[in-house]
């Protein structure tokens, strides 16, 4: 494979794997439902508190420069 590529995919996905890191699962369930994959971000056991203006805007950024990545 390209090493060089997945290094550089890997880079531009850092910043939503540290937010992941530090919030738990909620950012990667947002990033589920905003995709249309999951209705709702709701969790069986009450994991981390839902995310804030400020979680939801640094999410939203990270997306926004990952989005080439996520095509289907």
């Amino acid at each position: 494979g390209d090493e060089a590529e997945a290094r550089r995919i890997f880079n531009r996905l850092l910043p939503l794997i540290n937010l992941a890191g530090l919030l738990g699962m909620r950012p990667l369930l947002e990033v589920l439902v905003t995709r249309g994959v999951l209705r709702t971000t709701l969790m069986r056991t009450p994991g981390r508190p839902e995310l804030d203006q400020d979680d939801r805007r640094e999410l939203d950024a990270i997306l926004e420069d990952v989005s080439p990545l996520f095509r289907v």
